[in-house]
């Protein structure tokens, strides 16, 4: 900024004003909240969403959450896969079936 508080033609006030004019979406969220019809895939439901997806343990998968802040671990609860199991899983994976 120059030292008489300009930037180009833009003076310090007219560049609050279109700062503040910038709603959350254009100036990158901070208060706003994010936009309520987005895809979001969370650990429970909230009712302020309308696309959310949950995470849920299946067959073979732990979730182990760490709360606010931490880390969500996704592991394998399969300790040992035989020859069979195996080459069923590659075939359903190459061959989609």
């Amino acid at each position: 900024m120059a030292k008489n508080g300009t930037i180009g033609d833009y003076t310090h006030a007219k560049l609050v004003k279109i700062i503040s004019d910038l709603t959350p979406a254009q100036s990158g969220g901070g208060g706003g909240g994010a936009p309520t019809d987005a895809q979001y895939l969370v650990l429970a439901v909230n009712g302020d969403l309308s696309a959310e997806r949950v995470l849920a343990e299946g067959t073979g998968i732990a979730l182990v959450d760490g709360g606010a802040g931490a880390a969500l671990t996704i592991s394998s609860t399969v300790t040992q896969v035989d020859a069979d199991d195996a080459d069923q899983i590659i075939a359903h994976q190459v061959l989609g079936g």
